[in-house]
């Protein structure tokens, strides 16, 4: 594939995506659960015990593969497993009420009259973020997927081995869900939105179905989602095309209505940055006829 015209910039350094993933939770970790203010604090240290893990194992040298004895489990998913129980359990004594949210690999009952704030308004990025989860992207080739849909066709327990190389992989924190937040309420109109969601909620999860496995992602949101080359092409343009400095502008009158609550940083550049980010990963995997797998966890 060709390069995306208009694309801003080159492709975000390695050193720049730590610097920028490293401003995670900390900053907008502050949110609330309604009626129930020990949910958030509880929430926050589960979010930097689960970024620890994440930090610890994200150094385990490859050359020392699986661990052993424990069914063939990975070391971050062996270790975090109670947390994931502990995640979902959290789901369903608080959050029963959101219809979108997967639960067990199930969807919950739609939201009662008079439920919360946050539940009544579907607010599904708002739930994910009080439950430590962050928006995942992937850059790979078709081959790559090819190998891991034959890998998981041949493993007993269906294991793909899913494991694209760090440089590929992008976190982005809560940024491309705030984003979206501030889209909604203050410019419900724009074309921008139908761009955003299809860059992380992808085309469907059918041509990645054996990507749905407890070793890829937590199983608590939906299965990954896949977008072909030609889609990362067009939603690579699309995003070049974005021009969001106007509307960080109405960051303010969005704040005080109760936007982007319990956010102690720079929220324009939180958002600015991320947005950046998106669009550089986009980008490359454009350039380089890459697919894109995108999910939550």
């Amino acid at each position: 594939m060709g390069g995306v015209p208009g694309a801003a910039g080159g492709e975000a350094s390695g050193a720049d995506m730590t610097a920028l993933q490293g401003r995670r939770r900390g900053t907008s970790s502050g949110t609330t659960c309604p009626g129930r203010g020990d949910c958030a604090s509880n929430t926050r240290a589960f979010g930097r015990t689960a970024h620890l893990l994440d930090h610890l194992f994200s150094r385990w040298p490859p050359s020392m593969g699986r661990i052993r004895g424990v069914r063939g489990i990975s070391p971050r998913r062996a270790c975090s497993q109670r947390m994931v129980a502990e995640r979902q359990a959290w789901c369903v004594g608080h959050l029963t009420t959101h219809h979108h949210l997967r639960v067990f690999g199930h969807s919950t009952p739609s939201p009662p009259p008079g439920a919360g704030a946050v539940a009544s308004r579907g607010d599904r990025g708002a739930i994910l973020r009080r439950m430590a989860l962050t928006q995942q992207l992937a850059r790979v080739t078709p081959q790559y997927l090819d190998r891991c849909r034959e890998t998981a066709g041949s493993a007993p327990d269906g294991d793909p081995r899913w494991n694209p190389p760090a440089d590929d992989v992008l976190d982005l924190d809560w940024a491309v869900w705030e984003l979206l937040g501030l889209y909604r309420r203050m410019r419900p109109e724009s074309p921008d939105i139908a761009v955003l969601e299809r860059s992380i909620h992808g085309d469907g999860s059918a041509p990645v179905a054996f990507l749905d496995h407890i070793e890829v992602y937590d199983r608590i949101d939906r299965p990954p989602s896949l977008l072909s080359p030609a889609a990362v092409t067009g939603v690579a343009r699309a995003l070049a095309a974005m021009e969001i400095d106007s509307l960080l502008t109405t960051l303010p009158a969005y704040r005080r209505e109760g936007g982007f609550p319990g956010f102690t940083g720079d929220p324009a550049a939180y958002l600015r940055d991320h947005f950046a980010l998106l669009r550089s990963f986009y980008a490359a995997a454009a350039a380089k006829g890459m697919a894109m797998v995108v999910w939550v966890d």
